[in-house]
């Protein structure tokens, strides 16, 4: 008998265990993964990211100017056309040298760098959300980038450091850690051969160097009339300028196949054709109506076309 109660309570503490396991471990690791895939879902605007981020570690916590930096010097080049040198070498007959006799153009996709500050790097949804209500409430431009399982929140951004560091102080007065963040996708440069679409292929690469121009344009009129140095009406015609070459690259790209160097055509489409008009129309829309208290808005919609544009040419 008293085998058989031993027997018994070891079974029963076998049975609360599991159910221990179960309540104390599994429920909560499902639990996160639903809050993760919700967030995923429904906060805006978060871009999915596959580059690594050179960051300026000498910022965290104190004024140094140092940058920490391990992207590649730009060359100075041109984006003009340039061919290809041939081969010095003998060509073999057949098809092999038909092959050598082809050249190919080159051209050069413009630099284009990010300075952003990062106030946190969270993953928790709720936090994530209460995080861009209170960045909302204080007229602080923002963006969730997703990395991994992390979303990077960042405010105020641009093409040019020193207006970025402008902001730092007072930004570190209400986010201690906050921090500069920099990108530097790597040069790019699009080879594509001679014939038929040359002029399409070379239209495609002009047009991508345009929006990158207008991009950082932009930057710098922001920067203007945030420091009342000037108007947004130069900011809605850099926005309009840039949509007609968003409609120009549309039409190029149109019943053409890419060559392997060029960004994906779907990608092109999507995230510098589809979510920059998008973008635009919801700035002007915002400055023609007059919404003083949602103009922080217009320059968040700007670092989301901006980080896209990255996205597609890193």
């Amino acid at each position: 008998m008293k085998r058989n109660r031993m027997m018994l309570k070891r079974k029963k503490r076998r049975g609360t265990m599991i159910l221990v396991a179960l309540f104390c471990m599994i429920l909560p690791i499902i639990a996160i993964y639903i809050g993760l895939r919700i967030t995923e879902l429904w906060v805006s605007p978060a871009l999915n990211s596959d580059y690594n981020f050179v960051v300026d570690e000498g910022n965290r916590g104190n004024n140094s100017e140092n940058t920490h930096n391990t992207n590649n010097t730009n060359k100075e080049k041109g984006d003009e056309e340039k061919p290809i040198a041939e081969d010095k070498a003998p060509k073999e007959s057949g098809s092999q040298g038909q092959e050598e006799d082809s050249r190919l153009i080159e051209k050069e996709v413009k630099p284009l760098s990010i300075y952003t500050i990062q106030i946190a790097s969270l993953s928790d949804n709720k936090r994530v959300e209460g995080l861009i209500q209170e960045l909302n409430e204080r007229k602080l431009s923002n963006l969730i980038y997703k990395e991994d399982s992390s979303f990077k929140v960042y405010v105020v951004g641009g093409t040019k450091r020193s207006q970025v560091e402008q902001e730092l102080q007072y930004i570190r007065s209400f986010y201690p850690d906050a921090y500069i963040n920099e990108v530097h996708p790597s040069i790019q440069v699009i080879e594509y051969p001679e014939g038929d679409d040359v002029e399409v292929y070379s239209k495609i690469v002009e047009d991508i160097n345009k929006i990158i121009e207008l991009m950082e344009l932009q930057g710098e009129e922001w920067y203007n009339f945030y420091e009342k140095e000037g108007e947004l009406g130069t900011y809605i015609e850099l926005l309009k300028k840039q949509q007609e070459v968003l409609v120009e690259l549309d039409e190029n790209l149109r019943g053409i196949d890419l060559p392997q160097s060029f960004p994906v055509k779907e990608a092109v489409m999507e995230k510098m054709i589809a979510y920059q008009n998008n973008n635009i129309n919801r700035s002007i829309e915002i400055i023609s109506a007059g919404h003083v208290d949602n103009l922080h808005q217009i320059h968040s919609l700007y670092l989301d076309s901006l980080f896209r544009v990255v996205e597609l040419i890193k």
